[in-house]
This record gives structure tokens, C-alpha cells and sequence, in this order.
């Protein structure tokens, strides 16, 4: 896009749909930044959380028989899911604390 605008420069004039699409999305950045921040933070976690959680699962179902442990498929998910609710949990608390120590 940025090419468009420089070879329209050059002649002359400008594209005017590649400048106001530019000029759009540098206005939404600026009126929304927390919002796009937020959705962010959101696929983040979810990516997190859910490769977390099946790799919990997998852990537990190879790992605990090793130990003589050996839970259902069902128990594995039940445990899993607590340690996912105590994990979503601690990663906030701890985004807040250093976001808000940043911009302190």
C-alpha cells in the first residue's frame, strides 16, 4: 500500500482510497488501543491455555502410571482443568502487576 501512495505522490495526486484506509486505521489505533490490546491478551491466552491443557492430559495419562496412578481419561480432564483455572488465574495477576508497574 505504501508504494501505491508514493507512486501517486509522484505524479501528482493521491490514491485516495489507499490514503483514507491508511488514514482509518492509524484513527482506530489511536481511539482503541486498549481494545486492540485486550483482544490480544485473549488469543494469547487461549492459545496458551489450551495447548496447557492438552499437554496436562497427555503428562498426566504418560507420566502418572509411572507412579502407579492410574486415572480415567475423565479424571485426567477433571485435573487438568483445575490446574488450567489456577493457571489463567496466575498468569492475570501477574500481567496486571508488571503493566501496572510499567506505567508507574
Amino acid at each position: 500500500m505504501k508504494l501505491q501512495v508514493k507512486m501517486s505522490k509522484s505524479r501528482g495526486y493521491y490514491h485516495t482510497q489507499t490514503a483514507l484506509k491508511l488514514s482509518l486505521a492509524a484513527a482506530m489505533r489511536r481511539l482503541f488501543p486498549l481494545k486492540m490490546t485486550i483482544s490480544r491478551d485473549i488469543v494469547e491466552s487461549v492459545i496458551d491455555v489450551g495447548s496447557g491443557f492438552f499437554l496436562a492430559v497427555i503428562i498426566q495419562l504418560t507420566i502418572f502410571p509411572l507412579f502407579d496412578l492410574h486415572p480415567s481419561i475423565f479424571d485426567s480432564m477433571g485435573i487438568a482443568i483445575i490446574f488450567t483455572v489456577v493457571s489463567m488465574t496466575r498468569s492475570a495477576l501477574w500481567r496486571r502487576f508488571f503493566r501496572k508497574r510499567k506505567n508507574v
